[in-house]
């Protein structure tokens, strides 16, 4: 439930959760202004492997997924290439600070255009708890006050678009969300709860 800053895509640091073997080197490369290569497959897990030569300026998390923006430098244009289609290993060639990331790019701007809408397939009703998660509250539209057992709070509508990626957004917040609508949105986000739960007990075990 704690409001989590904007932090800027090259900063972000890979950990057990990223689940992308392409992450670490490409943020390192980023952070150093290195070049790399990569093999990456296009349209999908059946589409041609592609040799990429990439100026990368930085890697963003949108929607659920891990994309590389950067400079392709074989088609001289701005590519977003998502890290679940890089195969076998990422290599960075040339000195440090070859690569210089254009003023203003809004990264996150250019993966959205990239990727493109998904087609919304419902929504949901959530209660949130006065005060909290005030980044949920912007997203969704609220539709007035209500209470949740015993607590104050608002209730808001959110389209879903992507509903594992809604799970996880809301399973961040705890107690301070509570899904009314529909179950399966509920479900999901008790799964994560309870998935949580099983992974610090077996970390408390070890």
């Amino acid at each position: 439930g704690v409001e989590v800053a904007e932090t800027p895509a090259a900063a972000i640091r890979p950990g057990a959760a990223a689940g992308e073997p392409a992450l670490a080197p490409l943020l390192g490369a980023v952070r150093t202004g290195r070049v790399v290569t990569f093999d990456h497959r296009r349209g999908g897990p059946t589409g041609e492997l592609v040799r990429r030569t990439v100026e990368p300026w930085g890697v963003v998390s949108f929607r659920g997924r891990w994309y590389l923006v950067g400079h392709d430098r074989d088609r001289d244009d701005v590519r977003c290439f998502r890290l679940s289609r890089v195969e076998g290993p990422v290599r960075a060639v040339g000195p440090e600070g070859a690569v210089t990331v254009p003023d203003g790019v809004d990264l996150r701007a250019l993966v959205r255009a990239s990727a493109g809408p998904q087609p919304v397939s419902g929504t949901a009703r959530v209660w949130v708890a006065a005060g909290r998660a005030a980044g949920l509250r912007r997203t969704g539209r609220e539709r007035g006050p209500r209470e949740h057992a015993g607590r104050p709070g608002v209730e808001i509508e959110l389209d879903l678009r992507d509903r594992g990626t809604v799970a996880r957004w809301l399973a961040g917040h705890g107690p301070d969300v509570a899904v009314l609508d529909p179950p399966e949105l509920a479900r999901a986000v008790r799964e994560l709860w309870e998935a949580a739960l099983g992974a610090d007990a077996l970390r408390t075990r070890t």
